[in-house]
């Protein structure tokens, strides 16, 4: 009897790089989506079409730093 259902590969153990590279990715994802969540309001206030690190300088505040802690 055919199969009807191709399974395909299986994940084995040895494909650490597969299981390292989807996680590292998730956990990229993921922390960049908080990052941008917990910042959304700041963002939306920026004037981007004159905004430039050059000339305001880069601004760090206690905010900033708790932010990325949580992320």
């Amino acid at each position: 009897m055919r199969k009807i259902w191709n399974k395909g590969h299986r994940i084995r153990a040895s494909d650490k790089h597969l299981v390292y590279h989807f996680s590292i990715g998730t956990l990229l994802f993921i922390f960049v989506a908080v990052l941008l969540l917990l910042n959304m309001k700041q963002l939306m206030r920026t004037d981007w079409e004159h905004f430039s690190l050059l000339e305001n300088g880069l601004t760090l505040s206690p905010y900033n730093f708790i932010t990325i802690l949580i992320a």
